[in-house]
């Protein structure tokens, strides 16, 4: 088999995606998520990038949510693991991919289990689930009609800080100017955290850190939102900057032109997004729009595993 057509099968399938990610060392899962989407290795010339905006506004005025795009329906057999933010399963029927029904599911768009499974649902021509609760099973989260729930889940309410910290793991996971950029060493990981904990305005969190040698050469960062924690792992990652491959450089770079290193709207920079993805020869996880009035420019975040996933953060009209 080609690599190009074990690359294409691994993209597919996500193994990522269908793993209890409690259960594994992050080393291991930073490892299998890079492989999945590099190809040959090249450089590149990008420095590095300071974040041009403050604190958001997130909770004083709300947020508006836009979901639309690339890889509109995505149905399978495999299940989302939901405990570190992983992603969703939405149902109409509990349980019915044991019964041979396709389930449509993916990963986290806005931090809300029930808006991200509307929208998957949507884009995937089925009628919406009735009267949805989202719930944990088995290290997993769901979404289901409400009298569908099993006894023994655990229903998960909605958070207030949902939004802030789905917008934290995709900052920390970020291939264009956030945690997963530039190489990282351990300091400037443990930085980066702690100035978007303070950024989104979310409390309680920690930020440790992992001493243990590792293969790789830069520091990384892991998101566990059920427990409030940043683990920073020492020499957890590869160095991105030159190991991506063409297809996955060549949108963050255009991610970088046409967003960070300029001022544009959310709509904008939302154009600029779909064009970067639309050359790529696999499907893009869905792109995702959080309209904020509070910032003076857009920003982006772009995430790798399983596929790329893009968000695009940022005002109606842009204001340097």
């Amino acid at each position: 088999m080609r690599d190009a057509d074990l690359t294409a099968r691994l993209r597919a399938t996500d193994p990522v995606g269908r793993t209890d990610l409690s259960r594994i060392d992050p080393s291991a899962l930073s490892a299998l998520r890079e492989g999945i989407t590099m190809s040959m290795p090249e450089a590149t010339g990008t420095r590095r990038r300071t974040r041009r905006l403050g604190r958001r506004g997130l909770f004083a005025a709300g947020i508006s949510v836009v979901l639309v795009g690339g890889g509109a329906a995505y149905a399978g057999h495999l299940e989302f693991a939901g405990g570190a933010g992983d992603g969703v399963n939405c149902q109409h029927v509990w349980n019915e991919t044991a019964m041979g029904v396709p389930a449509v599911m993916g990963p986290n768009l806005t931090g809300d289990p029930v808006t991200d499974c509307a929208g998957y649902v949507s884009a995937a021509g089925l009628s919406p689930i009735l009267d949805p609760v989202a719930f944990a099973y088995d290290g997993m989260v769901f979404v289901t009609p409400s009298d569908q729930v099993p006894p023994d889940a655990v229903l998960l309410a909605p958070s207030p800080d949902g939004a802030a910290s789905r917008e934290l793991e995709a900052s920390l996971r970020d291939w264009v100017d956030g945690g997963a950029a530039h190489c990282p060493d351990v300091p400037t990981a443990t930085a980066f955290a702690q100035s978007e904990l303070d950024r989104l305005g979310l409390d309680g969190w920690t930020v440790t850190y992992d001493g243990a040698a590792r293969s790789w050469s830069c520091a990384d960062s892991w998101v566990d939102i059920p427990k409030k924690s940043i683990r920073i792992l020492a020499n957890g990652a590869e160095d991105l900057e030159v190991a991506a491959g063409p297809q996955t450089s060549g949108v963050r770079d255009a991610l970088r032109a046409g967003i960070t290193d300029t001022c544009v709207s959310a709509g904008d920079a939302r154009a600029v997004a779909d064009v970067a993805l639309a050359v790529l020869d696999f499907d893009p996880w869905p792109t995702t729009t959080v309209l904020d009035e509070s910032a003076p420019c857009a920003r982006v975040d772009m995430e790798v595993g399983g596929s790329i996933q893009v968000t695009v953060y940022g005002p109606t009209a842009a204001h340097p």
